[in-house]
């Protein structure tokens, strides 16, 4: 009987705990799945810039070249569901600024040429979880550098 008036006394105990530590269960939770959804959109820019470097030192590209082979990688970043992109909702940059006679081509041979690809993260759907405790960056970037080919 002491037992039983024992296990009494603590049954409510285990009720209390678990509202207590399940808020910061579901947070933390939450909070992961929002930054792995972040990290595999960092990649996947990250390998839109690292292909645009790319196209960028092959001898034979030019500026619509490049942008053509990130835009079509860019189309995957862009979450299924969230209809069309709009226009110009990530920034292609070029260091240095390609030139802008089309007949020179746009880097000599040996120029080491930079690509970065900029997102703005919030407010677009590439946030899947808006949680006001949880720090997110305000945009993404991925850059890449590779030389140019003669």
């Amino acid at each position: 009987m002491v037992r039983i008036t024992k296990y009494k006394r603590r049954r409510g105990t285990a009720a209390v705990e678990a509202a207590l530590m399940m808020p910061l269960i579901m947070l933390m939770t939450f909070a992961l799945i929002k930054y792995g959804w972040l990290y595999v959109k960092v990649q996947q820019i990250n390998n839109a810039a690292r292909h645009g470097a790319r196209v960028a030192a092959r001898a034979d590209s030019n500026v619509g070249t490049i942008d053509t082979e990130i835009e079509g990688l860019m189309a995957k970043v862009w979450p299924e569901g969230a209809g069309a992109p709009p226009d110009n909702w990530y920034i292609v940059t070029f260091n240095p600024v390609p030139a802008a006679d089309p007949d020179e081509g746009p880097w000599p041979t040996g120029t080491i040429v930079t690509v970065t690809i900029t997102v703005p993260y919030r407010n677009t759907p590439l946030d899947i979880i808006s949680m006001p405790l949880v720090p997110v960056p305000g945009s993404i970037a991925g850059t890449a550098s590779m030389a140019r080919e003669g």
